[in-house]
């Protein structure tokens, strides 16, 4: 950001944003860019005449040329039902984004005709109370990180709310397009414990799921899923110690954060010089604004990392056990299948019950690489993965027991279903029909 923008009338909230961000000097060019990521939203479906404005927002980052229409349409039936649970409309921000270079007119045509089907296949849910805005972001840099993106559909999902009347409290939560399902609890919960002031950001549980075998017994799986829900089990076996203990030094995921507009607002936004790691920059910047009042980026990402074996203040980020969302786990069966168990896992550094967790080590060694993950692979993961804190799978000689593994795969099936409403593609029916 070199030169500052014409003057332009700042919306509440928008210049503390920017003066937090880059300096109250910058406040013209924050504004600027708000009003171009702003100026790509689409309404698509549009409440009815009459009908309640809506009471939450979910962003949703949508790779427009990797995701299949089947993915997309899962997540919107599943948000559909968690809304129709919830009883308030809920709006849908779909941002869509795309790497094209700006000469690549067969490209920009490719991704205008995807997007243009896109929001064909919306239609479904006119008349309902799932509204629904959409974004086209091509993208002409060579590389355009996640953190980016989710910066420029904050900015434009702030904007819009501030145009709208919408107030501070009014919620935002984050899902992303590989989330196979959500709780129908989650909407109320969330909406709840932000309006009651109960944190600055809550978080869904997590989930990981195997979706692409959802029905198959998992004796007739194949072994990188095996080995994929067998670690799962031992994380959730492990969960309420997790929880217990506080956060430490696990990572929580992008999908199902939530938090005020207001929130976002006061603690300037993404840190979209990080590629990664957004939530945990939110986290320290709401810890300054709950115990400071104000926020120092820098100073406050320092002290979170010197504090956070402590776990985080509650006040701060709370976790919702009751409220789930599901994860696919399939760019890990991929990695699986690629790169044998080095594609699973890799070491992080252990506190307490943490172990190994599931990672896409995408600088793995090549003598490391393997066409297919084998059964050894299984029984490696596994023991790396258990300790005193894990569900044993383990007989006295401690190889691996199979019958204790199957025993495992009984508790996948009967109590970690993909999605506990099941999923169906029929369309929507708009009311009265």
């Amino acid at each position: 950001m070199s030169e500052l923008a014409p003057e332009l009338p700042l919306a509440p909230g928008v210049e503390e944003y920017a003066s937090i961000r880059y300096g109250a000097d910058y406040a013209q060019d924050v504004k600027a860019r708000m009003e171009r990521n702003y100026g790509l939203l689409e309404a698509v479906v549009v409440p009815e005449e009459g009908m309640e404005a809506a009471a939450l927002t979910v962003c949703i980052p949508v790779a427009l040329m990797q995701e299949e229409s089947s993915t997309i349409d899962r997540l919107l039936d599943t948000i559909h039902r968690s809304q129709e649970a919830f009883g308030r409309p809920v709006e849908v921000m779909l941002w869509t984004n795309t790497r094209v270079e700006e000469a690549d007119s067969t490209g920009r045509e490719a991704a205008t005709q995807r997007y243009a089907e896109l929001k064909d296949s919306l239609q479904r849910f006119q008349g309902t109370s799932v509204h629904i805005k959409t974004a086209l972001q091509l993208i002409p840099e060579k590389h355009k990180a996640i953190s980016e993106i989710r910066s420029d559909y904050m900015e434009a999902a702030a904007l819009d709310a501030l145009k709208n009347g919408r107030d501070a409290d009014y919620p935002i939560m984050w899902m992303d397009a590989d989330n196979t399902y959500i709780s129908q609890n989650a909407f109320t919960e969330v909406e709840s414990k932000l309006r009651n002031h109960d944190a600055l950001l809550v978080h869904a549980t997590e989930k990981y799921t195997t979706e692409w075998a959802a029905g198959q017994p998992m004796n007739e799986r194949d072994v990188a899923t095996q080995a994929i829900m067998v670690y799962e089990i031992n994380r959730r076996k492990n969960e309420k110690f997790y929880r217990g203990v506080g956060r430490r030094m696990q990572y929580a995921e992008e999908s199902g954060l939530a938090f005020t507009i207001g929130t976002y607002l006061k603690m300037g936004g993404v840190n979209d010089k990080d590629p990664v790691n957004e939530v945990t920059h939110l986290i320290a910047y709401a810890n300054g604004l709950y115990n400071e009042g104000f926020v120092d980026r820098k100073k406050h990402m320092n002290e979170l990392m010197d504090d956070r074996m402590d776990g985080y203040n509650p006040k701060v980020f709370l976790d919702l056990p009751e409220v789930k969302v599901g994860i696919s786990a399939r760019q890990w069966y991929n990695a699986a299948q690629e790169r044998g168990t080095e594609g699973i896992l890799r070491p992080q550094q252990r506190t307490m019950a943490h172990g190994y967790r599931l990672h896409s080590d995408k600088n793995a060694p090549a003598e490391r690489v393997s066409a297919t993950i084998s059964r050894q692979d299984v029984h490696d993961m596994v023991r790396q993965s258990s300790n005193q804190h894990f569900l044993s799978v383990y007989n006295a000689d401690n190889l691996l027991d199979e019958a204790k593994v199957q025993q495992v795969a009984k508790l996948v099936d009967t109590h970690f279903a993909v999605d506990p409403q099941p999923v169906t593609q029929a369309p929507v029916r708009s009311k009265g029909e």
